[in-house]
């Protein structure tokens, strides 16, 4: 009889510490930890099924318009004091981009925000997207825009890069910037207002 208890007991300990568990698990589900901060899947946005990019440390996709191709926000992190400054990445990301070949210009706008004292610098970029690795051949994508953030962090900036079609991008902005206030508990206040100009 104390045997049968024992294991009755034993029995109802497992399934409680299954229970527990369960929602423990399921709220880490679709969380991104990046340097300091702690990105969650949030609306339309889910975890990237695909494997990260080069030096990325994960992202998520959103799906695109009328069954286009979904559209990825890299997320990137190189430590305390790595990866470069804010102005250093905004000229990189610049430079990722060239005119179109009827010669308009490439756009930019850069805003800046603030999700209660931390910074974040927000860069919006349209022309035609030279697409590869850093150091490999580039190949032109045309119509297309980034929207690129600089989340600023005593352990390290993060970087996130949201690249594809113009229209879809531009469109998702509002999306993007959700996204981003999951690793904040303040709402975001923008304090720099966007100013167009083209990109040196």
């Amino acid at each position: 009889m104390q045997t049968l208890r024992s294991f009755l007991s034993l029995c109802l300990l497992t399934a409680l510490g299954l229970s527990l568990s369960t929602p423990a698990s399921a709220a880490d589900e679709g969380a991104l930890k990046v340097g300091e901060f702690t990105f969650k899947a949030i609306a339309l946005w889910k975890s990237k099924d695909s494997a990260p990019r080069p030096m990325s440390q994960g992202g998520f996709s959103l799906p695109g318009a009328e069954g286009a191709k979904a559209m990825d926000a890299d997320f990137y992190h190189f430590g305390n004091g790595q990866g470069g400054d804010v102005e250093a990445n905004v000229t990189r990301w610049k430079g990722q981009f060239q005119p179109a070949e009827d010669g308009t210009a490439v756009k930019f706008n850069r805003e800046e925000w603030l999700f209660g004292k931390k910074k974040v610098t927000l860069v919006i970029l349209q022309g035609t997207f030279l697409s590869g690795s850093p150091f490999g051949a580039k190949t032109p994508v045309p119509d297309s825009a980034m929207i690129g953030a600089i989340l600023e962090s005593d352990t390290g900036h993060v970087f996130v890069k949201f690249t594809g079609p113009q229209k879809q991008i531009l469109a998702s902005r509002d999306a993007f910037l959700k996204l981003l206030g999951t690793a904040y508990a303040d709402a975001p206040t923008k304090v720099k207002p966007a100013a167009d100009e083209k990109a040196k």
